[in-house]
């Protein structure tokens, strides 16, 4: 592996990409990190598990799918990601599958 590689930050299979103002983030802890102004009292692991909490319990109601990476992986044929730049380039694919409105309905969408 090339030492740019192992700088690059490794994304978990379990992470649950989110929606924030049109965008979409490989999961909550990245939302935050390029949206300080969200973190309430500057706590951002507070915030990341009240954020998560709010997704599982959407995904419960049936409100959205909230599907991991691997489980996106899996059910569109998407090859598995393994850094952070390679996720525009993920997104594009399964835009492509589903369309930009299908992918809505398949995270969790942030509103303060």
């Amino acid at each position: 592996m090339s030492a740019l590689n192992a700088e690059r930050e490794k994304l978990k299979g379990q992470s649950k990409p989110m929606f924030y103002q049109g965008k979409l983030y490989p999961s909550v802890r990245h939302l935050l990190l390029a949206n300080p102004d969200l973190v309430a009292g500057g706590d951002l692991n507070k915030t990341v598990i009240v954020l998560n909490g709010r997704a599982r319990r959407a995904k419960n109601r049936d409100e959205i799918k909230n599907l991991s990476l691997d489980e996106l992986s899996s059910e569109y044929g998407l090859a598995k990601i393994r850094f952070l730049d390679e996720f525009d380039g993920w997104v594009a694919q399964l835009t492509n599958k589903i369309g930009s409105d299908g992918l809505v309905d398949l995270f969790y969408f942030y509103q303060q």
